[in-house]
């Protein structure tokens, strides 16, 4: 998203990937929990970010709600990277998802 941005060119592609990414949260705890307690903070973030920053011009609650479902779609298809991803993260309490990601 910052390199479209420096470009001046943020494409729907760029939009859907960084709704899903901001929307996998909610995605994340709706999966293991059954319910997303901190996901309305996360929706009208990215629905402010969408509507003031972007300029995105479409409905932008159904952006957020079709990544999170998106989200949903690939943590269930996923499940055991997820969980690999999640014991790593409790284990070694890192501070960095990328390092994680790369354990």
């Amino acid at each position: 998203l910052n390199a479209a941005a420096r470009r001046g060119r943020i494409t729907r592609s760029v939009i859907d990937r960084y709704c899903i990414v901001v929307m996998d949260g909610i995605a994340a705890e709706a999966v293991s929990y059954g319910s997303a307690e901190g996901g309305k903070d996360d929706e009208t973030a990215l629905i402010s970010f969408l509507q003031d920053t972007v300029g995105f011009t479409g409905d932008v609650l159904v952006q957020a709600r079709m990544s999170a479902l998106n989200g949903v779609i690939l943590l269930r298809r996923y499940r055991a990277e997820f969980e690999r991803l999640v014991k790593v993260l409790e284990r070694d309490r890192a501070t960095s998802i990328g390092a994680a990601v790369l354990s």
